[in-house]
């Protein structure tokens, strides 16, 4: 949201700048607006489309499994309609205030400031209301965060040198000596973040610099921009006394890119073709093909003069504005439960009140002044104002000088304080003022060379106790994979699961166990057994052997010269980790009540008992089982013998 907002200098009217006039569009800027101004809102699209949209002002890329021909009968397929020429001349501007000459930034808050320029750097922000001011933003959730934003000119033809990677490696880092470490122990901060933005843009590029607050951090913001700005005279006493930063700053910077460059996660198809056609996309000044793919990653070539030139001549509290978000000043929904309530009064009123409202609401759309927005299913509500002239001029709530209390906390419930203003495209309620002209000279002073710095300035460096970075040793420089010990070499067997017949006693029995380790030099394997016990096992077969043999699940070989013999249950697979194996599937399926156990197979006939075919033998039986029971029985029991072969009953 920030970019919206950007166009919004103080009390929403006045220049007008490009960050501010298209960037994002809803239903109230592409509807309602339109409607209200009387524009014409296909007609300009399709004359913006008919202006730039042709073949030699386009890059295309094409990513697919199919061959060179295939792909480039696609591009013909799908793109031959393309124009190769503009139906229609481009407008000499896509909106905001025309450019001023490049002329150096004063002190003054004229409307004719420009900040500092280049050959073709085109202002983001207006300079007139937008830099040197404070934005103090109300957030949706939680969070305490201040961000200096210093516009550049496009950093796209230094791809080679990349400056403004080097300045955030220098800003950003969090080791001893650094501004976060600073701010850490003051309580003021708890995390930082610094990038350049808009690296393909042919007109500009942002540079900010962010922290997370305390909330006592909040109400001590101006302490934590001085550390920015004594950080910045540091880096450029190191100029003035060096000639230069040491080279070791770029040399850990390039090796990091190299590393992140070489083992880059694999991204998704259309990001990478998106980062791609940004990159080849006609400008000025582009990579040339053989550094497409890495020019925006690796880093080439060491130009601290570049550093120095965006140093001196850009990060500087003119050319700045500070951004504060936090809940300190509320959260969006209480604002809209605010309104909520103004219109249920609202709804209140008589309805000659409301007619005489809407006549003056109308009246007031014409003055370019604040009212709410209407949608376009409504034909009978009053129109919504311009989309950059919405805000109504306020007197914003200041100190007696007339500027923005820096010295004071601020929150909306104060005395003074006016309503925020509402930046019409997504709501977002922020207060802007201008910066006290006598903080926009103390902040100068502090990026003060040594030579040139106050006494105030100097003391305060060496309270801080600011430095460059410490030299990081634990930059990667060796990639290549080094050879496995002696104890813990590699084998096809190592991780998996096998079984090994082993005689307990006068028996043999199978026992599952998972290969641990391999030692190359006494050809041993360490098995790891379901009991937790751990043996080594001499291989009959080494690892130059196994590599050439066909290993699968069932293979079975011997182990200790052929004395014990092993079964593969299941083969690990490469990069896989050790399976332990101990049952079949079978066992598995019964336990988990997927099958049922296999059905024994009948017993053959030949296995069944012989029929007793003696007749005295089986009548001595007879008697002895008889005496047997009569004893353990009561008297006048009745005893029943069937006999099945002659089918003859006696009692």
């Amino acid at each position: 949201r920030r970019p919206v907002i950007a166009g919004r200098g103080e009390g929403g009217s006045g220049c007008r700048c490009r960050l501010g006039t298209f960037s994002w569009g809803n239903r109230w800027s592409l509807c309602d607006v339109p409607r209200f101004t009387g524009t014409d809102m296909d007609g300009l699209l399709r004359k913006f489309y008919g202006a730039y949209y042709y073949a030699s002002n386009m890059a295309l890329v094409l990513l697919g499994g199919y061959g060179l021909d295939d792909l480039q009968n696609m591009a013909v397929r799908h793109f031959s309609d393309v124009p190769p020429r503009p139906k229609c001349e481009p407008p000499h501007d896509l909106g905001g205030d025309p450019v001023p000459p490049a002329v150096p930034v004063s002190d003054s808050d004229s409307e004719t400031d420009s900040s500092p320029s280049s050959s073709n750097f085109l202002p983001p922000f207006c300079p007139a209301r937008s830099l040197r001011r404070l934005y103090r933003i109300v957030p949706v959730d939680n969070r305490h965060v201040i961000t200096i934003i210093y516009p550049l000119p496009p950093q796209y033809p230094h791809w080679r040198s990349k400056p403004t990677n080097v300045l955030a490696h220098l800003l950003g880092h969090e080791a001893a000596g650094s501004i976060l470490a600073h701010l850490k122990a003051r309580g003021l901060a708890t995390g930082c973040s610094v990038e350049g933005d808009d690296a393909t843009s042919s007109t500009h590029s942002l540079f900010t610099v962010s922290f997370t607050l305390s909330e006592n951090g909040v109400l001590r913001w101006t302490e934590c921009v001085d550390a920015v700005y004594l950080y910045l005279g540091m880096l450029r006493s190191h100029f003035e006394t060096e000639g230069t930063l040491p080279l070791r700053i770029y040399e850990e910077l390039r090796e990091v890119s190299e590393m992140s460059y070489k083992f880059a996660e694999e991204t998704h198809a259309g990001d990478f073709v998106t980062d791609l056609v940004e990159t080849i996309v006609p400008k000025r000044i582009a990579p040339p093909q053989d550094r497409l793919l890495d020019a925006e990653t690796r880093m080439f070539e060491w130009r601290p003069d570049l550093v120095k030139d965006i140093l001196e001549n850009f990060l500087s509290p003119s050319n700045s504005r500070v951004d504060l978000m936090s809940t300190v000043f509320g959260r969006s929904n209480d604002y809209e439960e605010i309104e909520n309530d103004d219109k249920k009064k609202d709804n209140n009123r008589d309805v000659d009140d409301d007619d005489d409202d809407d006549d003056d609401n109308s009246k007031n759309m014409t003055n370019n002044e604040t009212v709410l927005c209407c949608s376009c299913d409504d034909p009978s509500a009053p129109p919504p104002p311009t989309a950059f002239d919405l805000m109504k001029a306020m007197n914003v709530w200041r100190d007696n000088a007339g500027y923005a209390p820096s010295a004071m906390p601020f929150t909306p419930s104060q005395d003074g304080a006016p309503p925020p203003q509402m930046e019409p495209t997504f709501g977002t309620k922020f207060w802007c003022h201008a910066i006290h002209p006598d903080t926009l000279v103390r902040w100068e002073g502090m990026r003060e060379p040594a030579t040139r710095r106050s006494k105030e300035a100097t003391e305060a460096v060496e309270r801080a106790g600011l430095a460059l970075p410490p030299k990081n040793n634990f930059v990667p420089t060796e990639f290549g994979l080094r050879a496995l010990p002696p104890d813990d070499d590699d084998h096809p067997l190592v991780s998996s699961s096998l079984k090994l017949c082993i005689a307990v006693g006068k028996k043999k029995t199978w026992f599952a166990a998972t290969v641990q380790r391999y030692n190359s030099i006494k050809n041993q394997i360490l098995l790891f057994f379901e009991d937790e016990d751990e043996k080594w096992y001499t291989l009959d077969f080494n690892s130059v052997e196994a590599k050439s043999m066909k290993l699968n699940n069932g293979y079975e070989g011997t182990l200790n010269g052929g004395k014990v013999k092993f079964r593969i249950v299941a083969l690990a697979m490469n990069n896989a980790g050790p399976i332990r194996k101990y049952e079949d599937d079978t066992d598995d399926h019964v336990e988990d009540g997927t099958a049922f156990p296999p059905v024994p197979p009948a017993t053959p006939a030949s296995r069944l008992p012989k029929k007793i075919v003696n007749n005295k033998v089986r009548r001595a039986i007879d008697h002895i089982t008889f005496r047997f029971f009569l004893i353990k029985t009561a008297p006048n029991t009745i005893y029943l013998f069937l006999d099945c072969d002659s089918s003859i009953s006696r009692s």
